[in-house]
């Protein structure tokens, strides 16, 4: 009987490391928590200013100026809106999307951001909200 028991145990081990190695392969960015929201960081501008983080919401606001190549557009999720400097290509109006980026603020006064934005280093795709 202590046979079976200690295999139950390797086996266990072996199904738990298994499963590490192929979340490991999907990466962190790809899960569904560690998301800031937009409401938590329009809170707290000070905490955020700098960190890299990760968003999601709905896109609104396209903007592109294509001799100067500016491309930005607004992130809103829950009432709250943050501007997000694309990297690439902008998404499409009225889609659901989660990005990575850099929190920038052009100033900080008293607490209260002034300019505060997301400068996106990457777009998620295939996420399941």
């Amino acid at each position: 009987m202590k046979t079976v028991v200690g295999c139950n145990y390797r086996r266990m081990a072996s199904y738990l490391v298994g499963m590490l190695f192929i979340f490991s392969l999907f990466g962190c960015d790809y899960m569904p928590f560690g998301y800031v929201s937009v409401g938590e960081l329009c809170r707290n501008p000070t905490q955020f200013d700098g960190r890299k983080i990760k968003m999601k919401g709905r896109v609104s606001d396209v903007t592109k100026l294509p001799f100067v190549e500016i491309r930005f557009y607004v992130l809103n999720d829950q009432g709250y809106q943050i501007m997000v400097v694309a990297e690439g290509t902008v998404p499409a109006a009225n889609k659901e999307i989660a990005v990575i980026g850099i929190v920038e603020n052009f100033a900080i006064v008293e607490s209260e951001s002034i300019g505060m934005h997301l400068r996106e280093i990457k777009r998620l795709d295939h996420l399941y909200f």
